[in-house]
């Protein structure tokens, strides 16, 4: 086989206007030639409307409640990824589309052309070793050296009369055109090609990080919008609050601040006029202060700080066995040390709803802590437990029989100081609790992290604590009085 040279990529381009002007008119129809064009298929912009389809979906989801960061993510991912192939395939569409020199194949008695674009490279006749047409697939079949290349043709009749043409074509062929173009200066550059398709991509990844921003932003704005009226229908500081999370730097962040204020600020009036005729007054006017306090500070914060002490007799429960000769339960099953946890947290607990109470939903903010803010509002509990030489029966059910078992009892004293600021002396007050029966009911103690008898008991002790306290600042009446 005959060892052909491999021809110039030539740019259409730099070509002179003569050459140009030639291949040209190779283009047009006419004697002595057949052009065989590529056709522009649409299907080369289904990146550009899956672009559209992905741009309309977005838009439409911008208005949902606020996106999770796991959406800003995938919107971006996708947008880096659709919109430069968009863009480069509506470049090469448009390129295709204006190219004075069409894409295709042109076939002279001299030379064979195959145009990309804006690339002409052009081979002699001669080097074509074999070239056959296929109608029933409607393509020219070429082969140079052991390369093969199929042209798909709709004028199946000029494909055949090319066929009929080609061998004698080959035999004349002489160079003409194909010398010409095989000049260094007309060489195409791959270098200035990649520069536009690099500035291409660039441009199309500056679209897809700006309209990431954008729907971001729009979704945002639409659930700021959202969220704010959502919280003016409710009207509550809880909902304020929720928007100001949500939106720290939202277009009504300065609003929501305003209404806050403006609820925290009655809290004083709105605690003087509902309480009890039966409270204490000293009790009332230190918890007038605290909340007055609370308006008058930015954080809105009560600091709650509670201790527990544990003064256990263990002998008791060895003299309540000699006496009544029952087995008693040690007083880790009453008062256990593991247990503190829990009371400190049904303390706590207990305190921020009687402190709430008739209060606008978190008007207050409730912070627990070791050491207490010497100028701010406080509540300061102490709770000390001490052993009595008494015990409880409780009935539980075990595999479905009823047993019996006895618990010591225990006293617990509370000691609560109320404080609005350093130079304020406060309230302080003592509540006593040693119930003398605890109303648990038959319960299963299968489920023991629920019922254990200690839990049954102190929360039958906040019951008295909190009636106590409800009556002492007139959140409930005093009967008695």
């Amino acid at each position: 086989m005959i060892q052909t040279r491999k021809p110039l990529a030539a740019d259409f381009n730099r070509l002179s206007p003569e050459m140009q002007t030639s291949l040209l008119k190779l283009q047009e129809p006419g004697e002595n030639h057949f052009v065989f064009l590529q056709k522009i298929k649409p299907i080369r912009l289904l990146p550009s409307v899956a672009l559209i389809g992905w741009i309309v979906f977005v838009a439409i989801e911008t208005q949902q409640l606020l996106w999770d960061s796991w959406m800003y993510w995938l919107i971006g991912s996708i947008s880096l990824l659709l919109f430069p192939i968009a863009v480069v395939s509506v470049f090469q569409f448009i390129a295709s589309k204006t190219a004075r020199l069409k894409s295709g194949y042109m076939f002279t008695p001299n030379e064979y052309f195959v145009v990309r674009d804006r690339v002409v490279i052009c081979h002699p006749l001669r080097d074509i070793d074999a070239l056959r047409t296929k109608e029933d697939q409607k393509r020219i079949e070429l082969w140079i050296g052991d390369k093969e290349t199929l042209i798909s043709v709709d004028d199946f009749a000029a494909a055949r009369q090319l066929e009929n043409h080609f061998d004698q074509w080959k035999a004349t062929s002489t160079d003409d055109l194909a010398t010409k173009l095989q000049d260094p200066a007309f060489a195409y550059q791959k270098s200035g090609r990649m520069a536009s398709l690099g500035g291409a991509v660039a441009v199309s990844i500056i679209l897809a990080i700006g309209f990431t921003y954008g729907v971001s932003a729009a979704n945002r704005s639409y659930d700021d919008e959202l969220t704010w009226n959502n919280a003016k229908n409710l009207d509550t500081i809880e909902e304020y609050e929720a928007y100001k999370n949500r939106h720290p730097s939202g277009s009504h962040a300065s609003a929501a601040d305003d209404a806050i204020s403006g609820q925290v600020s009655k809290l004083k009036e709105g605690y003087l006029t509902r309480v009890r005729k039966t409270a204490s007054q000293d009790a009332v006017t230190a918890l007038a202060a605290i909340y007055n306090a609370v308006s008058t500070r930015p954080a809105h914060t009560i600091y709650i700080k509670t201790s527990e002490t544990r003064e256990i007799d263990s002998e008791s429960v060895s003299v309540l066995h000699a006496k009544f000769g029952v087995e008693i339960q040690p007083y880790d099953y009453t008062v256990p040390p593991s247990g503190e946890p829990f009371r400190r947290e049904k303390l706590v607990s207990d305190l921020k709803i009687l402190l709430s109470q008739s209060m606008p939903r978190g008007a207050i903010k409730y912070q627990v802590v070791d050491e207490l803010p010497p100028d701010e509002p406080s509540v300061n509990v102490r709770l000390a437990i001490k052993s009595d030489e008494k015990f409880y029966r409780i009935l539980s059910l075990e595999d479905g029989r009823y047993n019996a078992r006895y618990y010591p009892v225990a006293s617990f004293t509370f000691n609560f100081t109320l404080r609005s600021s350093a130079a304020d002396a406060g309230y302080s007050s003592e509540y006593f609790e040693e119930p003398m029966g605890v109303s648990s009911g038959v319960y299963d103690r299968r489920d023991k992290e629920n019922y254990t008898f200690d839990k049954i008991l102190f929360s039958a002790v906040m019951e008295g604590f909190d009636s106590t306290f409800s009556k002492i600042f007139g959140f409930a009446e005093d009967k008695v009085q």
